[in-house]
């Protein structure tokens, strides 16, 4: 196990036996920017690759929906197996005319490899949506060593 899955582990395990708060999530809106807290909240955390984003345009409130099929590498919490798909929402995307940007939402591209905090959509419970909008987005890439680098994804 690398160093980064280790930390990652060890915070994972530490934050979420701290005590979970009652699972209350909202679309849009931030609830909270403590790490923590999202970890209580989230009933599922990954690390995944996004494969292929689409967008959805005929969502009841007009906002465009992007959904991007990601493929789960590692799992810390929840019940999803590891390899599997998964789709996430988030809004935002191009509807036909203009790119809609909806500020604090995740973006996803393909190839982006993520530590997601996830709870199950409202509004499709197929569906999963990142916790805290971008502040549950933690992009991970390599440097020029090769070393695993984690960044907060600031939309």
């Amino acid at each position: 196990m690398s160093r980064l899955h280790a930390f990652i582990a060890l915070s994972l395990a530490v934050l979420v036996n701290c005590g979970s708060l009652e699972n209350k999530t909202s679309a849009a809106t931030r609830l909270t920017n403590d790490l923590a807290e999202l970890l209580g909240m989230a009933g599922l955390v990954v690390e995944a690759t996004v494969q292929a984003t689409s967008v959805q345009t005929d969502t009841r409130n007009g906002i465009p929906l992007t959904l991007a099929v990601l493929k789960v590498h590692r799992v810390y919490k929840g019940d999803v197996a590891p390899e599997s798909e998964i789709t996430v929402e988030s809004f935002g995307g191009f509807n036909g005319t203009q790119t809609v940007i909806a500020c604090g939402q995740p973006q996803f591209n393909a190839g982006d490899r993520s530590l997601l905090l996830l709870a199950k959509s409202s509004a499709n419970p197929m569906n999963w949506r990142v916790l805290g909008g971008d502040i549950g987005q933690i992009i991970l890439s390599e440097d020029k060593d090769g070393q695993t680098v984690a960044r907060r994804a600031i939309g």
